[in-house]
Order: structure tokens, then sequence, then C-alpha cells
């Protein structure tokens, strides 16, 4: 399991040296007259490799990398080690720039210098360059996908709750209501009047051709059942 400041440490770390490396070869640009092209390419490189890992720093810095999976997996492969050897390659290249023994050329007074890579080492150095500039793309875009499902299922979770509270507040005022209409409550009633109910009560209702019609739907869409007070509807039914 990767430590909860390896990913963050790594990163910045990378930020630092691109930065340190970009600034060097500029510099080198800056002094040769007619710098190659592939130099300009792999300095292009560099400075979005250096944007890109600056991406990642406010992914990793704003929460815990542990809730990066996709980040900690490049740590995992590596991917951090890798961007730095291949910086550190490029940065030794450029601290063994000399000034050129040839005096025929300068460039505002500026001795021209001498490029130590050759130009096949140059574009291999571009190309994997470019390559780790592509694998942490797509760790960011993962990322971003993975941050949006987590933001859908809080949201979700949060309308959930929300709908509970309004749900509970809604039976409160009910009761109240209901309390406010009445002091009698009828579920109490009703529960103490079916226990006074005898074996066979309302068996012959139901047998009503009225009752049954009602009951199946072919009849009335209600029944109306009269009867003085105290004479049994409410145990009736």
């Amino acid at each position: 399991m990767v430590e909860p400041l390896s990913v963050a440490s790594g990163v910045a770390g990378i930020i630092t040296l691109s930065s340190a490396v970009v600034a060097a070869g500029y510099k080198y640009i800056d002094a040769v007259r007619s710098a190659p092209k592939e130099i300009k390419d792999l300095m292009r490189e560099i400075c979005f490799l250096n944007t890109i890992v600056s991406q990642l720093a406010t992914h990793t810095l704003s929460t815990d990398s542990g809730s990066h999976p996709a980040f900690v997996a490049l740590d995992d492969k590596h991917i951090f080690q890798d961007c730095e050897a291949t910086l550190l390659a490029v940065q030794r290249r450029l601290s063994g720039c000399k000034l050129s023994n040839n005096s025929h050329g300068t460039r505002n007074g500026v001795r021209i210098w001498s490029w130590p890579m050759t130009q096949k080492e140059i574009i291999q150095g571009r190309e994997r360059i470019s390559r780790l500039c592509s694998i942490l793309t797509a760790a960011i875009t993962l990322d971003n996908a993975t941050s949006l499902t987590r933001l859908e299922h809080a949201q979700q979770m949060s309308i959930e709750k929300v709908d509970a509270l309004l749900s509970t507040s809604h039976d409160v005022e009910e009761q109240k209501i209901l309390a406010w209409l009445s002091t009698l409550r009828p579920k109490v009633k009703h529960t103490a009047t079916a226990e006074l109910q005898q074996p066979g009560t309302c068996d012959w209702l139901l047998q009503e051709e009225l009752i049954q019609n009602w009951m199946s739907g072919a009849g009335p869409s209600f029944v109306w059942l009269q009867g003085s007070s105290g004479c049994g509807k409410t145990v009736l039914v």
C-alpha cells in the first residue's frame, strides 16, 4: 500500500525537477545559434509534463491521496520514478553543454555551445516524455470520472436523506392535523372494537349481493351503512 504522502511528494519532486530542466534547456536554446528543432520539441514536451504534473498536484493535495486510486496506481507502476529518471538524464546532458572552441559563430556576443546529445537520443527522450505525458493524462481523466461518480453517489445519498426528513416532517404534520381535528385516536378505538367481535361477525353482511358487487368492483364505488347510534355498526365492520 502506498504511503499517503508518497504520491504528493513524488509529484512535487517532478514539478521542481522539470522546471529546472526547462529553465536550463531554454537557456541553451537562447545561447545556441540555430538550435536543433528536436531540442525545442523536447523542451515543449517537458513543459507539457510540468503542466500535467501540476494538475496532479491540485488533486493529490486537495484530498487524501488514498481516495485517488488512479494516482496510487501510477506510484505502484513507478511512473513517477520513470519521470524523475528521464528528467535527470536530460538534466545531466544539459549540464554537459560546454562552450565550443569554434570562435567563428556567435549570437549577440554569446559564443556557440555544443550539445552533448545526438539527434537519436533527443528524439528518444522526447518520445519517452510524450509517453509519460499520455499515461499521466489518462490517470487524470480516470480520476475525474471516479470523482464524478463519488460526487453523484454523495448527491444521491443527500437527496435520500432530505426525502426521509421531509417524509418524517409530513408524518408529524399529519399527526398534528388529526389531533387538531379530533381528540379521539381512531387506531386505538378500531383495535379495541375489533377485539369485541365474535366468530362469524360480519359474515352474513359479506354474503349480501350489494356488498359482493361493491367488493368485486361491479357495483357502486361506495356503500353507505345506515343505522341508529349504538346499534353495532362499528363492531360489525
